[in-house]
């Protein structure tokens, strides 16, 4: 009785039926995803592309989407995790950059009206406040700031954008 737990193999090796069953959910999450149809996927630009069956309107995928780091879908539902980097969030990511003093100042002060034009209601403004900031980052990149340090800002400033409605 000292292997009640075990079952054989058709090697004749013993398998005990907690690792047994441990393999079966790991092939079980790993394979059904893949049979299933339709799938989505979340790109690093933050936006949404899906494939497969669309028989109930499963890869419609919303109208202005975007910003999204995962998703998840089922027979009857999808959900997309929407990334909630704001204004404050980029502020502090310029804080905390080891940059020349001017440049972290100007692009500081472009976040701050920003902010300023958001809080009296001036989406506008803002936008073109974050453009602003967006060229200067470029007109930087590999000088003052690295290019890293430059593509991060940019795509974080656009994340702003996107999800203000900016043209």
């Amino acid at each position: 009785m000292r292997y009640a737990n075990r079952i054989h193999n058709k090697h004749d090796r013993r398998i005990s039926i907690r690792a047994l069953l441990l393999m079966l959910a790991l092939m079980t999450s790993i394979a059904l995803p893949t049979l299933r149809p339709p799938v989505s996927q979340a790109q690093a630009s933050g936006t949404v592309v899906g494939w497969g069956n669309n028989d109930l309107g499963q890869l419609d995928i919303p109208a202005g989407l975007s910003g999204v780091v995962a998703i998840s879908a089922g027979g009857g539902h999808s959900l997309a995790l929407m990334s909630t980097f704001d204004l404050d969030d980029l502020i502090a990511l310029v804080n905390g950059l080891n940059i020349h003093q001017g440049i972290q100042n100007s692009l500081l002060a472009k976040l701050n009206a920003a902010a300023g034009a958001l809080a009296a209601d001036n989406t506008a403004t803002a936008c073109t406040k974050l453009s602003d900031f967006i060229n200067e980052c470029e007109a930087q990149s590999g000088k003052k700031l690295s290019v890293e340090q430059a593509d991060e800002l940019i795509a974080r400033a656009n994340e702003i954008r996107d999800s203000l409605g900016c043209p």
